[in-house]
């Protein structure tokens, strides 16, 4: 079970420590000071179970209790409190919280509260059982609606994980069909190509309008099997990085469509490889829907790394995307764009974000990683013998 502790009172933090420390397969994954940095480290350490001071600076813990239900579901969340209040206990499990701790009774309640809201079960403070009627609403059937909304939630964030997976082997069979293109076949048709120049000069058969056809055949395909081998696969963006994948996209885009393309990085360092691969793929989706939709002449790029982060930016001047469909992205729908769905679902794995702003001028596009997110990512790649060193120059 892991585990987050977020309060501002560095005792009540220890004392939650203290309590679950000896519990086999436990573990305090993250710690908080304030409901912001608790929302934060959910999205990035996904802990099984958070436990959160009502009272934070910044987010209270009813706000950081429904902001972490949103972007990480599977997150169950115990409010600690030191009121025994049923409005309380009613805005707690209306923010989406499963678990209420009263704090004088934390030392004999909290493992119980972990492992109950662990199984996805209500949890109250013991010898403290505010009605329920009273607490959710006044109607009997409350509690088992929260319980269907609470496998709802469960099933929505299992076909989350599905659907990351199902991306991600959609990435790794483009590399590998893109890899075979361009080390097999691309090499087969290219030996054709030369096989048959060679055959024209010794020959004669240069002169066959047949043979020069046949030529100019293998050379098309040649160049056809490289472009597509450099669309699923592009050697740039494993070899040089993102900016300069993003740029060759940009510029074959602009060739191809026409479509004037005004591109800006602003980037010092490589990403991780897994956050590049993302941005990759959620800017050709962007791309494509500007040639295949917006009736646009001139469209905007950019990717900026700070410490915010990573974003990507994609604008037009076109039509922009009907209501009817921005609606749907609003509700987290995908019949009618199952790529805007795509590029959310990507950025969900990593705690990003995506936001699309559209109208009658044009439409805007801006996808977001989290700092802590990449920061995670690099220090998984960094090797130990790295880690080591970096210690050590510390």
């Amino acid at each position: 079970m892991r585990i987050l502790v977020a309060d501002d009172h560095e005792l009540l933090r220890r004392g939650v420590r203290f309590v679950v420390q000896d519990r086999p397969n436990w573990e305090i994954c993250a710690e908080a000071i304030d409901g912001c940095d608790a929302v934060d480290k959910a999205r990035i350490s996904k802990p099984d179970v958070a436990v959160l001071d009502v009272s934070m600076p910044k987010l209270n813990g009813l706000e950081a209790t429904l902001a972490i239900r949103q972007s990480s579901p599977e997150t169950e969340v115990i409010i600690l409190t030191q009121h025994e209040s049923v409005e309380m206990v009613r805005h707690a499990f209306e923010a989406g919280a499963r678990g209420y701790v009263v704090k004088s009774k934390v030392a004999n309640d909290l493992i119980t509260a972990i492992e109950t809201v662990g199984r996805h079960e209500f949890f109250f403070s013991d010898h403290w059982q505010p009605p329920t009627h009273s607490v959710l609403g006044g109607e009997d059937q409350t509690l088992q609606r929260l319980e269907i909304e609470g496998q709802a939630e469960q099933r929505t964030a299992t076909l989350q994980k599905f659907a990351a997976g199902l991306l991600h082997r959609q990435d790794s069979e483009r590399q590998s069909l893109g890899r075979e293109l361009r080390g097999g076949i691309g090499r087969e048709l290219a030996a054709v190509a030369f096989n048959l120049e060679l055959m024209s000069k010794s020959n004669g058969h240069g002169q066959d309008p047949l043979f020069t056809d046949s030529v100019q055949l293998v050379r098309r395909c040649l160049a056809k099997t490289r472009s597509l081998s450099q669309s699923l696969d592009p050697p740039l963006l494993e070899e040089i990085g993102l900016a300069s994948a993003a740029q060759w996209m940009v510029e074959r885009f602009a060739m191809q469509t026409g479509i004037e393309v005004r591109s800006e990085w602003v980037a010092a360092d490589r990403l991780p490889p897994v956050v590049e691969t993302a941005f990759f793929c959620i800017l050709e989706e962007a791309l494509g829907n500007i040639r295949d939709h917006a009736g646009a002449k001139f469209a905007e790029v950019s990717i900026r790394v700070d410490a915010r982060g990573a974003t990507l930016e994609v604008r037009d001047r076109g039509c922009g995307i009907s209501p009817d469909v921005m609606e749907e992205f609003r509700r987290g729908e995908v019949s009618s764009s199952i790529g805007l769905a795509a590029m959310r679902e990507r950025l969900r794995e990593f705690g990003g974000e995506l936001d699309i702003w559209s109208g009658s001028s044009g439409t805007a596009l801006c996808a977001r990683i989290p700092a802590g997110t990449i920061q995670l990512l690099l220090s998984r790649q960094q090797p130990p013998e790295a880690e080591g060193a970096s210690a050590a120059c510390a």
